[in-house]
């Protein structure tokens, strides 16, 4: 009877742990698939002062200094940040990024960070044609780091190294 019971505790927890991988989205964005096919050649430049920085998935807010605030989405997580050794954006930071907008299937848009300059010159790649560079964006799952010293064996875009 205890083998019995075991088992079926096995198993339940083994379906649990696969279903969580359904629910996950895989970087599909609102899980309709919007964020798959982003065109990184419309990106917009955006550089001014971190106003606000929420908690992961609340997005970076900028003051552009022209009494404009724009907040831009996908910075990855916290975990990413640490893998490059690099201090996520704070407030008051000068900080310039090239976002694109992306429109969900609610038909709600948000700008998507694809590649973010710190205020010490260091540059961090978020997005490649690929995804988004923690999600398997580059061949070996690294970033470029200062225009292209790559990061966890990555393959770094357009012939940087």
């Amino acid at each position: 009877m205890q083998k019995t019971l075991v088992s079926i505790t096995l198993a339940l927890i083994f379906a649990l742990f696969c279903s969580s991988a359904l629910w996950a989205g895989n970087g599909k964005g609102m899980r309709d698939g919007s964020m798959l096919e982003i065109d990184l050649d419309s990106a917009v430049n955006i550089a001014g002062t971190v106003s606000a920085s929420g908690i992961a998935g609340a997005g970076l807010t900028i003051d552009t200094g022209a009494g404009e605030f724009v907040t831009v989405y996908g910075l990855g997580s916290q975990a990413f940040w640490n893998s490059l050794g690099v201090v996520k954006p704070q407030v008051g930071e000068e900080i310039e990024l090239d976002a694109v907008e992306v429109t969900f299937s609610d038909t709600s848009t948000r700008l998507i960070a694809i590649s973010l300059t710190m205020a010490d010159g260091t540059i961090i790649t978020l997005r490649t044609a690929e995804g988004p560079v923690w999600r398997g964006g580059r061949q070996a799952g690294g970033s470029c780091v200062n225009g292209g010293t790559c990061v966890k064996g990555g393959t770094c875009p357009l012939g940087q190294k």
